[in-house]
């Protein structure tokens, strides 16, 4: 994963707001008559403006919020990049070895070997 440079870059759940209504996939398919009243609910929600994710219905972000949110991603990711250049000459000295070697995996680089 390259490092965000727009709110698209964002993961789904940076990109929206406060739940207004949250369901599990088991629940829904669980109950008889349960998915079409879904399905109605989320037809309602994308013409309010809601976003509708795999898990729920969100309020939508202000473009202030997105903002924060992308910027925070590129603190995370820029922290990381650093943590992984000391971690591969240093693996001692770096820290949290499995974050480290995450955020290496989503940017195809080698793994950190631990101490």
């Amino acid at each position: 994963m390259a490092r965000p440079e727009t709110h698209l870059d964002l993961s789904e759940a940076d990109r929206r707001g406060d739940e207004v209504v949250r369901w599990s996939n088991y629940s829904v398919m669980g109950f008889p008559g349960v998915a079409e009243h879904v399905v109605a609910a989320t037809k309602a929600a994308q013409r309010a403006g809601l976003i509708v994710g795999k898990d729920g219905i969100f309020e939508p972000l202000s473009a202030e919020k997105l903002e924060s949110n992308l910027l925070r991603a590129q603190e995370r990711w820029d922290a990381l990049k650093e943590k992984y250049a000391v971690a591969i000459d240093f693996p001692g000295e770096s820290g949290d070895v499995w974050e480290i070697n995450n955020w290496a995996r989503e940017n195809g680089l080698p793994l950190v070997k631990k101490p």
